[in-house]
């Protein structure tokens, strides 16, 4: 063997070695990729939960105000009708 052999199986093994963390680095990366985008699908659904929770609120707000106005009128008259 020369050693021109010696450093063409040098070279070969090298890229080998290189390609091999080429692919682990592909491989952790995927598995980032991955995990991120369950995380962002959960946060779409919980933002889809919170606006229909808040679509909610602001229907109970609303009904809320219209009671008081209600309950206000009647006072209003009631206290009318007493002078």
């Amino acid at each position: 063997m020369t050693s021109a052999d010696i450093a063409a199986m040098s070279t070969s093994i090298n890229a080998q070695i290189e390609s091999l963390h080429q692919q682990q680095e592909m491989d952790g990366l995927r598995a980032e990729v991955k995990d991120l985008q369950e995380k962002l699908d959960t946060l779409k659904v919980k933002r889809s939960q919170d606006a229909a929770k808040l679509k909610e609120f602001e229907k109970t707000k609303i009904q809320l105000q219209q009671v008081n106005q209600q309950a206000i009128c009647h006072l209003l008259v009631l206290s009318a009708f007493l002078w």
